[in-house]
């Protein structure tokens, strides 16, 4: 991407524990099994979303 985009600036996220984290979250919330596979992607997302907003 940063060489075909060399004019934007591109920020990168360390994204590796999010799901680690999203399962502990649905795991504290009681969510149903049969949901967590729907939320996981969701609940990375925003784990994802809230460190790169922590970090400006």
């Amino acid at each position: 991407m940063k060489c075909k985009y060399n004019k934007i600036k591109i920020e990168t996220v360390d994204e590796r524990l999010t799901t680690v984290e999203a399962h502990r979250t649905m795991n504290f919330l009681d969510v149903d099994k049969h949901k967590k596979k729907d939320l996981v992607d969701t609940i990375s997302a925003v784990y994802i979303l809230e460190t790169y907003m922590n970090k400006k």
